[in-house]
């Protein structure tokens, strides 16, 4: 049975195969259009149309000419359709990888995907990019769900992992953030509160 580490040394292997093939696999800059939960929601609009989805990898497959990414972001996940004749940019400086390199990426990396809202033959809507850049390279894998994660210590002490493998916990904490929001937006509104910015001597 493979260890946490056979799978950090794999993943290095294909760390160096990409950074062999001229790409940066953890850009500065990237530049989302739309959140994954837009292109369901805002669908008969946007069908057709080219958009910029930014999120981690949750599964990923190929298939002879054709692949399957499922994206997720902090708004929900989308299904990437992967093609290998509209899959097609390879701008290396960009840090984009070709079809043939999906192999390459792994769940848990972070991508940055342009292309297409379509809906396949089975009704899914999805994007069909032209483009996909890595953003993040991960190097180890994330737990698959909470019964993997489920050690109340292990839950507390790595919350970053906490957060993107239970569900609830996120849910939680975005709501807790907003409520605090509110109430001292509330609180600057009727003048509780002030916010003093400090002026810096020159």
């Amino acid at each position: 049975m493979a260890t946490l580490q056979d799978y950090r040394n794999e993943r290095l292997r294909k760390l160096g195969e990409i950074k062999a093939l001229g790409i940066n696999p953890y850009p500065a800059k990237s530049a989302r259009t739309h959140n994954n939960a837009d292109i369901a929601l805002k669908f008969n609009k946007l069908e057709g149309q080219n958009v910029t989805l930014v999120g981690r990898i949750k599964n990923i497959r190929k298939m002879g000419k054709i692949g399957f990414i499922v994206l997720e972001d902090f708004s929900g996940k989308i299904q990437l359709f992967l093609h290998e004749d509209i899959l097609t940019s390879k701008n290396r400086e960009n840090s984009e990888v070709k079809f043939s390199e999906i192999p390459l990426l792994d769940t848990g990396d972070f991508i940055e995907a342009t292309g297409q809202v379509i809906k396949t033959k089975t009704g899914e809507i999805s994007v069909q990019p032209t483009v996909i850049r890595i953003l993040t390279k991960a190097l180890r894998p994330m737990p698959l769900g909470h019964e993997e994660f489920s050690d109340k210590e292990q839950r507390l002490r790595r919350r970053y992992v906490d957060l993107n493998v239970n569900k609830e916990v996120k849910e939680r904490f975005i709501r807790r953030s907003k409520f605090w929001q509110a109430t001292r937006q509330f609180l600057l509104d009727e003048g509780f509160i002030e916010i003093n910015v400090p002026v810096l001597e020159h």
